[in-house]
């Protein structure tokens, strides 16, 4: 009894880190927007603030007369701009009044991609300290068929599932002093990141580091006798969360459909966070590999630089 016991409990734990997620820690929601104002929160970059509020880069640079979109500091307030606002047609009188600045014009997207597919890179927005990226990534499916997996196939499925491949959300971190997800569990939209010291090292569309998951579910004993089981999980000690419903991870891309999700890149580990207060590492270079969802690779189907 004790071995069958034993044995329940670490399929319980591999079925966490293998199967979704039923309940996430979403680090904020779209409530807390709710009173036109933000907090910047430590390692944030717009683009999340964004992406939580529901508005856009643009906007926020605009309605709060940001000089540099990669300058906002932990504990810095953004009003927020209502959802008819034009970032260009200036800030209504509510906005801060701070002095006279011109903010650039946001570069156009960069745009690349080979074998009938299409890739759009945003520029990369770095948090205040330096130590996290964020990078917007949209993929055109031109002429892929069946399609552009965004979830993590397995080849023992069966290819008529409702839903197509599955998605992974829990993936292990390697702590060193670049966090990347164990090789075994990879999600479909695949980059390898370059930095400006030489380093080079893979991420992962959609995931974000979580260093404690709390994961619950419930599955079949027997299906034919309708017996199921209920498990939760709490698994400590660092991991890649990639399909939460707070996060934007890919979607499966039919032929002539379009996706976005974000590219979050850490350029040094949470875990070193406290004793590496800043850093000035850049990125000069994303390749993005893709996979169909019959689980092929697609190859490196855009390549990026960046100053």
């Amino acid at each position: 009894m004790a071995r069958r016991a034993l044995t329940l409990v670490l399929a319980l734990i591999l079925l966490a880190a293998l199967t979704p997620v039923g309940v996430g820690l979403a680090d904020y929601t779209a409530e807390e927007c709710a009173d036109g104002e933000w907090e910047v929160r430590p390692n944030q970059t717009l683009y999340s603030i964004a992406y939580i509020c529901g508005t856009t880069v643009d906007a926020l640079v605009a309605y709060n007369n940001i000089e540099n979109p990669n300058l906002i500091r932990t504990g810095q307030i953004l009003l927020l701009p209502p959802a008819d606002f034009e970032p260009t047609g200036g800030a209504p009188s509510a906005a801060p009044a701070a002095q006279p600045t011109v903010s650039a014009p946001a570069p156009a997207p960069r745009t690349s991609g080979t074998g009938g597919v299409i890739v759009e890179f945003g520029e990369p927005l770095y948090s205040g300290d330096g130590r996290v990226v964020e990078v917007p990534i949209t993929v055109h499916n031109l002429s892929v068929t069946p399609g552009i997996a965004g979830g993590r196939y397995y080849p023992g499925y069966d290819r008529d599932t409702p839903g197509g491949p599955r998605w992974v959300t829990l993936l292990g971190a390697v702590h060193d002093t670049i966090p990347y997800p164990y090789v075994t569990n990879e999600p479909l939209w695949h980059a390898t990141v370059y930095t400006d010291d030489g380093l080079s090292f893979p991420a992962y569309v959609g995931c974000r580091y979580q260093e404690t998951v709390y994961a619950q579910g419930d599955e079949p004993l027997s299906r034919a006798d309708n017996i199921w089981f209920h498990w939760e999980v709490t698994l400590p000690g660092g991991w890649f969360d990639c399909g939460n419903a707070y996060q934007v991870k890919p979607e499966n891309l039919l032929p002539g459909q379009s996706g976005s999700a974000p590219l979050t890149v850490y350029l040094i580990h949470p875990r070193l966070w406290n004793s590496v207060p800043t850093v000035d590492r850049r990125i000069v270079r994303i390749d993005l590999e893709l996979f169909d969802t019959e689980g092929r690779s697609l190859g490196i189907v855009a390549s990026q630089t960046f100053n």
